[in-house]
């Protein structure tokens, strides 16, 4: 195999890595309570802790979305500051996506999906049944995710 591949940048961490999203130029990653921003030089920009630990980070471009526990929580990319005080429910978050125009769609372990805007404030909750997974946008209403069957199913928000 031909090519010039090289490491260019490595590091120890806290733990085990639990979740990680990628940006145009570095990647956040979360180790247990633990979020730091990595830029594609691999250095530290910032560093935020949670009570418990971090298992998706879902980034939209100018904010990541942070489920920790039971707990939603915003941060700016560029600061790691928080963006208002967080959002939780009983059992936690399942999943998380970025909303076409702003604002971010979040399933619950239950039956139902949050919808909040970009500031993280709560916009609307809606019962569409047990969500595996949200997959994505074909466009501005329709949401395609994995209902708790497994089948591929079509939500008009």
């Amino acid at each position: 195999m031909a090519g010039d591949w090289r490491v260019s940048w490595s590091h120890q961490l806290e733990g085990k890595v639990g979740a990680i999203a990628t940006l145009n130029d570095g990647v956040i990653i979360a180790t247990g309570g633990i979020v730091r921003l990595l830029n594609d030089l691999g250095d530290f920009i910032w560093k935020r802790t949670f009570q418990f630990d971090v298992y998706r980070l879902v980034s939209d471009g100018t904010s990541v979305a942070v489920l920790s526990g039971p707990g939603f929580h915003l941060l700016d990319i560029r600061t790691g500051n928080p963006l208002g005080e967080g959002r939780s429910v009983g059992g936690g978050f399942r999943d998380c996506l970025p909303r076409p125009g702003g604002g971010w769609l979040l399933a619950d372990r239950g039956d139902h999906i949050h919808m909040f805007n970009r500031e993280g404030r709560g916009i609307s909750r809606l019962r569409p049944g047990r969500i595996r997974k949200l997959i994505g946008w074909l466009d501005r209403e329709h949401l395609i995710a994995i209902n708790d069957d497994g089948h591929l199913i079509c939500l008009r928000l």
